[in-house]
């Protein structure tokens, strides 16, 4: 696919409002990727929440959130993805998928991971990024640990697999640059789509 027809079939995409999702490890570079989506292709950008959400609790920082303020976080986020008109998430519920369990004990989880699946069910691809300690520094809301943020990269591709999620996904490679991604994405779409 030529550069010209992966423009073409990214600006159609996001043009017909077709969801792009990114997941994925901490500092693995997704916020950059949506924004040059987004600036590139004329994605609309739906930003993750948690920021937003600490900054209404400055008494909090993402480490010392108390497990049941954590589940409203999440469930925050959840309301957030249901009310989206964006075209590309940074960050999806994937991510509250895995997130839920630090504050299991305060929600019912079988009707949390429901709606969750039913918010996915509206992307049509998903771009995951594996762990890359190249982004990973410290901003009060990342893990900058490199192993923790493999093993939660882990679970977050294990749960778009049992979320029957895994025929949408693309794997974002690090080893390759942004402009190499974006062809395979483009490809990715067009094969997905036709």
């Amino acid at each position: 696919m030529s550069a010209q027809n992966s423009r073409e079939t990214l600006l159609k995409f996001f043009d017909e409002r077709r969801v792009l999702g990114i997941s994925g490890a901490s500092g693995s570079g997704k916020s950059f990727f949506a924004r040059r989506l987004c600036s590139d292709f004329g994605g609309v950008l739906q930003r993750e929440g948690v920021r937003q959400w600490l900054e209404d609790k400055p008494q909090l920082t993402y480490s010392s959130i108390p497990p049941d303020q954590f589940a409203q976080l999440q469930l925050h986020l959840l309301e957030c993805f249901e009310k989206s008109t964006a075209t590309v998430w940074d960050r999806t519920p994937l991510d509250c998928l895995v997130y839920i369990y630090r504050a299991s004990n305060h929600v019912d989880l079988d009707s949390f991971r429901k709606r969750a699946r039913a918010i996915l069910a509206r992307i049509e691809v998903l771009v995951f990024f594996p762990a890359h300690s190249r982004y990973l520094l410290e901003d009060g809301v990342r893990v900058v640990d490199f192993k923790h943020q493999v093993g939660i990269a882990s679970k977050m591709y294990a749960e778009a697999v049992s979320s029957n999620l895994e025929d949408k996904v693309y794997v974002y490679d690090h080893w390759i640059g942004q402009d190499e991604n974006i062809e395979l994405i483009a490809r990715f779409i067009s094969d997905r789509l036709h």
